[in-house]
């Protein structure tokens, strides 16, 4: 677990924490989004020679455990605790270009963390399973 990738890394460095870390870059897009936009950036004709800023939203640190102890209420205990749970004001992002050239929809954040919760914790436990 100490090896993941940076995104999978922003969701398990809630877990265990005694508290709440820092949110390090507060923009999400879930990666099977990520995935789309590619492959329709070079299946589309009204890509071609396009950029696109792909940010389905912004985020902190604090809505991560509030999902979690939510949607994994066995993991409640390995939260830091968090008194408020809120998005700070921060730099403004624009991904309206892709949304409407490109009919994206972004999946939601809460979907994106429970997904991601729920692989890192299978991961943990397979872990767990081969090390006895």
């Amino acid at each position: 677990m100490d090896s993941l990738n940076t995104s999978a890394g922003a969701v398990w460095c809630v877990v265990d924490a005694k508290e709440l870390p820092a949110t390090s870059f507060p923009v999400f897009t879930d990666v099977r989004d990520v995935a789309n936009i590619h492959v329709l950036a070079t299946t589309e004709d009204i890509a071609k020679g396009q950029s696109y800023l792909s940010i389905a939203g912004h985020f902190d640190n604090s809505q991560i455990v509030e999902i979690i102890a939510r949607h994994f209420p066995e993991q409640k205990h390995r939260l830091p605790k968090v008194d408020k749970v809120e998005v700070p004001e921060h730099f403004a992002t624009d991904s309206s270009k892709v949304e409407k050239q490109l009919g994206i929809k972004w999946i939601p954040f809460e979907q994106s963390i429970v997904d991601t919760a729920k692989s890192l914790f299978a991961l943990e436990a397979k872990l767990k399973e081969e090390q006895k």
